[in-house]
């Protein structure tokens, strides 16, 4: 035990932050009773005892030295001074019993209480001061007991309301004050935490605590001797210990972030680290020795400092960047980091059908290389090119980003959807505004164009003019309609190819109009329905097809039969036939020939 006190109290411990927030009107704590001695000879030995959990230790001023208990080494806040027993606790209200007036009696906060690792456990840590005269030394402490209240007037004991009543030992501890004078911490109480809960912001060093600590103690026994009180004071104080902590805001995500810590002292343990939920975090807050700090950050791939400042005391925050900070044995330091997660920009291609045409972009805003300086992508199945890049934005490169596709000849944009930000398909362009961990995705599509070829072929070949007439969306010279014919000459042509930009597909109907003279023989497509009756050829493109359809047209022919009677006459001669033909020839005729 001898060995843990002098590591905790030359390297110092960390504290361990407990997080609560029970009502002020708890149950009383269960009391625990016990006798125990610390009783030495002189003031060069060391005794320590405990009862339930709580620990006493009794440190001879030549054994161990702890330094005055003047300002920035202990804090007093409560005296007590009667005879042959004393008892009193600390207020700021009205003071009761044998508390005595004075700048060592007042209200104290939860957050002013050291708590350190004993043993791996959580314990309040409190000094007493003991001033009995050097020829009746000995003295007994009987009862001790912790509340805790949002009073720092609180006055009444045993305080019927008000308070909660944390922790209660009665019994005798039997002490010998082998030390010369005040000004020290003669006896050192470590109070178990087990079982009772720090309230909300009140860890060691905050300065937002609203919970005041509450210390009820009597001395002296059954006021007889030999371990009454003389009529000298008892001091209750607190060892002042600076302390550290960390906190972190991070912007647009959770991280682990570690830190490192140079001063005074052994490093820290465990080593600072925080990993945030919803945003924020923190570490514990540490005890560390009195001295010249510095605190740096190592941050998670991607993420950037947005900025730091610290704060002693709950004093006025300033900026960090990474120099030392001097703390005092009084001093309260929280330092608080903020960062900004990056932020991703995923731009996909999608090619209607999958080809391996290469599609560029053009960009602005800041970011990487690889965004800034343009890209392309295509939509097949090698590596070539990928269909899909994700872009890492820091936080020193977000904001405004425009991602802009060039036209490419045969293809439409026929789509542009981003999961944030504006689009405008007639620029190509998607517009993003990035902040810390967002993540956009922007899908350009591209439909390829459709082709219809409507050739005319005439039997035998003519300049005879055909028209066509058309429904379905287009280009101009589809919708309007247009001719053929199919003569060697350049005034019309034989074959028309129209082309379909990926918003005109879908159902077309190319239908010929009657020519005189003229029999649409033959009608034929690549792909659609046709009808001859009707002279209409049907199809319904898609995407990248190449339709054409074969108008064969077939000039009419005459057959001229001639009667030639001598001498003319009104004789009838009458004639039949074979073969196709009109209802006229087929069915037989007559002629004359008068």
């Amino acid at each position: 035990m001898f060995s843990l006190t002098v590591a905790m109290l030359g390297a110092v411990a960390a504290i361990i932050v407990m997080l609560g927030g029970r009502s002020i009107m708890n149950a009383a704590a269960a009391p625990i009773s016990g006798t125990c001695s610390v009783i030495v000879a002189d003031n060069t030995q060391y005794a320590t005892c405990s009862v339930s959990g709580t620990q006493f230790e009794y440190i001879g001023d030549q054994h161990t030295t702890f330094g005055s208990a003047g300002t920035g080494t202990f804090n007093s806040f409560v005296r007590l001074q009667g005879a042959p027993t004393e008892r009193g606790y600390n207020t700021d209200g009205t003071l009761e019993f044998d508390s005595k007036s004075g700048t060592w009696t007042h209200a104290i906060k939860v957050s002013e209480i050291p708590v350190v690792s004993i043993g791996g456990q959580p314990h309040w840590e409190l000094w007493a001061d003991i001033n009995d005269s050097n020829s009746t030394p000995q003295i007994s402490l009987d009862d001790l007991e912790i509340w805790f209240t949002s009073s720092a007037t609180i006055t009444g004991y045993p305080f019927s309301s008000g308070a909660s009543k944390e922790y209660d030992f009665s019994g005798a501890v039997q002490i010998n004050d082998v030390n010369q004078g005040s000004g020290r911490g003669d006896l050192r109480v470590n109070v178990p935490l087990s079982g009772i809960t720090i309230p909300a912001n009140c860890g060691y060093g905050d300065a937002s605590c609203t919970t005041y600590f509450v210390l009820y103690s009597k001395w002296g026994g059954n006021g007889s001797e030999p371990f009454a009180s003389d009529g000298g004071f008892e001091e209750w104080k607190v060892k002042q210990y600076p302390t550290l902590q960390i906190r972190k805001i991070a912007q647009g995500g959770n991280g682990t972030f570690t830190y490192t810590v140079t001063g005074p002292g052994t490093p820290l343990s465990p080593s600072p680290s925080i990993t945030t939920s919803g945003g924020t975090g923190q570490t514990q807050v540490y005890i560390v020795d009195p001295g010249s700090f510095t605190i740096s950050e190592q941050l998670p791939a991607g993420w950037s400092l947005v900025g730091a400042s610290c704060a002693i005391n709950g004093g006025t925050a300033f900026a960090y960047s990474g120099g030392s900070i001097t703390l005092t044995s009084s001093d309260h330091l929280i330092c608080t980091y903020t960062n900004a997660a990056p932020a991703t920009l995923t731009i996909v291609k999608d090619a209607v059908p999958n080809a391996a045409q290469d599609f560029a972009f053009t960009t602005t805003g800041t970011g990487p290389a690889a965004f800034t300086s343009g890209f392309s992508e295509d939509d097949d199945a090698d590596g070539t090119l990928p269909n899909s890049r994700t872009f890492t934005f820091d936080g020193s490169q977000l904001g405004a980003k425009t991602v802009t596709e060039g036209t490419t000849s045969g293809w439409t944009l026929t789509n542009l959807v981003c999961s944030s930000g504006t689009v405008n398909v007639g620029t190509r362009t998607a517009s993003v505004t990035l902040a810390s961990g967002d993540a956009v995705t922007c899908t350009f599509t591209n439909t390829k164009d459709a082709t219809l070829t409507v050739v005319k072929d005439a039997v035998p070949n003519n300049a005879q003019d055909f028209a066509f007439t058309t429904t379905g969306t287009g280009p101009a010279a589809f919708t309007s309609g247009f001719s053929e014919d199919d003569d060697a000459d350049g005034t019309l042509p034989a074959t028309r190819t129209f082309t379909f930009d990926g918003t005109q597909l879908g159902a077309k109907t190319v239908t010929e109009s009657l020519t005189s003279g003229w029999t649409l023989t033959n009608l034929v497509c690549s792909a659609g329905t046709v009808n001859i009756g009707t002279r209409t050829a049907s199809v319904t493109l898609a995407a990248g097809d190449a339709v054409t359809c074969t108008f064969t047209n077939t000039q009419d022919a005459t057959l001229t039969i001639v009667k030639d009677a001598v001498p003319n006459d009104a004789q009838d001669f009458a004639f039949t036939t074979t073969g196709t033909g009109p209802a006229a020839f087929t069915g037989g005729f007559s002629e004359d020939d008068d």
